[in-house]
């Protein structure tokens, strides 16, 4: 039964593609004397885990030109996360 509540204890959550895009003159009169550039793109993943009574997340952003080349090691630092049990 340990074995299934460990199982059960950590939910990793697919990642989240964010972009953000900014203008350069905001109070422009016209539309087309905003000019819309993106201001940055990022990725975020979270993995949830439930131990003492608590919820703890890890969270990891990275920009999306990064997490292309390097997604394995940030898989492989979401699927190290462990909480611990703490004697109260």
């Amino acid at each position: 039964m340990r074995f299934r509540s460990l199982l059960l204890s950590f939910v990793k959550k697919p990642s989240s593609k964010y972009k953000s895009y900014a203008n350069n003159n905001e109070l422009a009169v016209m539309p087309q004397d905003r000019l819309v550039r993106l201001e940055w793109d990022r990725r975020y993943l979270s993995v949830l885990g439930v131990e003492n009574n608590q919820l703890y997340e890890l969270r990891l952003r990275a920009p999306e030109n990064v997490f292309l080349g390097e997604e394995s090691d940030l898989r492989q630092v979401m699927d190290s996360f462990r909480v611990n049990r703490v004697a109260a």
